[in-house]
């Protein structure tokens, strides 16, 4: 289910700061929706010299944000 938009969402703050740049929304675990999203917005900027923006969305984080981080690499065993 997708969740409510509200003011913390930061798609939101980019929504509303885009100062005219189009915005192009992909479902981030749609490949064919990001390839598509992706091509129109590089086609547009290309054609138009003007910037664009790709807003991937629903994306599903397989891992934490330390799970691949190796500590034991760079931390004394006590630290870690």
């Amino acid at each position: 289910a997708a969740r409510p938009k509200d003011q913390h969402d930061p798609s939101s703050k980019v929504i509303m700061d885009r100062d005219g740049i189009p915005i192009f929304k992909a479902n981030g675990c749609d490949m064919m929706d990001v390839y598509d999203k992706t091509f129109q917005a590089v086609d547009y900027s290309r054609k138009s010299s003007a910037p664009s923006l790709i807003l991937y969305q629903e994306i599903t984080r397989r891992f934490g944000h330390a799970a691949t981080d190796r500590q034991h690499a760079y931390l004394d065993p006590s630290v870690v």
